[in-house]
């Protein structure tokens, strides 16, 4: 590697993958950023996407064009035969399903990472099929908008977010020359990424990410997304409700705007942790119904100060959907 992380590999160039390859981009710290992805249209012109792009090349990336990317291929062996990092940024069932099949293209020494916002079942998957000689770091960085897709990326969304580093058990061997020419693990190598790009990079294991985040970032796309659909349940039978509608209702239901099938995948691969984190979410709204049936406004209050509590705890940290 010449330029901070050598050759960037960036499979699945969206909202998220976007952004990390325009942060790479922007602050000089890859050589090259390869995306890949399915060609957008059929009638692309073989230079489209520079030397290697195959014949699925596309005309005019989008990517390329907004500047996530250097180029674009729709091959992954072309991106993989030249990359130093890998960074898998797919949706996280594609992702875990593409693990066999994907696994035998990587080259020794190659270290992979990823933007999954649940951890087991991808460390999982990825450590079962990787050749000897390739380490897995799995990764999440804590970003995000409530809408999808390379049009929405930024480089801007990156700084000051949590960036959590779950490794797999080849991560922490030496498996590569850092940029000072020193030994470096596969773990040091990605926490070096996320802390170069502005993010604030925290070692833990796959359950235990995917526990918290079950509470801090699953848990509450359920809760707005359930608020929003009982909202427009009671426009239905009261008519003008969401008319009254005000920055309140717009604030706490903000990320209902998300995918369905993004977050089908997500929750469908942290069942256990999401049901803990619903069974206590109910269990509070059960003590805040209690308290306004029976008018008492200590049990009220006792809510609030704890709402109030965690709200302190998170600040002003920047993030978004996640």
């Amino acid at each position: 590697m010449s330029s901070g992380f050598g050759t960037v590999a960036i499979w699945g160039v969206g909202l998220i993958g976007g952004s990390i390859g325009m942060a790479l981009r922007q602050r000089g710290l890859a050589d090259e950023v390869i995306g890949v992805g399915r060609p957008a249209t059929r009638a692309a012109a073989a230079d489209a996407s520079g030397p290697g792009g195959g014949a699925g090349a596309w005309e005019v990336p989008e990517a390329v064009r907004l500047g996530a990317v250097d180029r674009m291929v729709t091959d992954p062996a072309v991106a993989l035969a030249r990359a130093d990092l890998v960074i898998l940024a797919m949706p996280v069932q594609p992702m875990i399903d593409l693990a066999p099949r994907a696994a035998p293209l990587f080259r020794p020494g190659t270290v992979v990472t990823d933007v999954a916002s649940v951890k087991e079942a991808v460390v999982a998957a990825w450590e079962r099929h990787l050749p000897d000689g390739v380490a897995f770091v799995g990764g999440h960085p804590m970003f995000g908008r409530e809408r999808s897709g390379v049009a929405w990326a930024s480089a801007d969304l990156i700084p000051g977010c949590r960036w959590v580093l779950t490794p797999g058990q080849r991560a922490v061997t030496v498996l590569k020359a850092g940029r000072s020419g020193a030994g470096v693990s596969p773990l040091e190598l990605v926490w070096d990424l996320a802390a170069a790009l502005g993010a604030l990079p925290v070692v833990m294991s796959p359950a235990e990410h995917d526990r918290r985040v079950a509470g801090a970032s699953h848990l509450p796309q359920l809760v707005a997304t359930a608020l929003a659909a009982a909202a427009l349940d009671l426009d239905e039978t009261q008519p003008g409700t969401l008319e009254l509608a005000a920055g309140g209702f717009r604030d706490a239901t903000r990320i209902a705007d998300s995918p369905a099938a993004l977050w089908h995948e997500i929750w469908a691969n942290n069942r256990p942790a999401l049901r803990e984190a619903v069974a206590a979410f109910r269990g509070v709204l059960a003590d805040l119904e209690a308290a306004v049936d029976a008018g008492d406004f200590g049990a009220l209050a006792a809510v609030f100060e704890r709402a109030h509590a965690a709200r302190r705890r998170v600040g002003g940290r920047t993030g978004g959907p996640a």
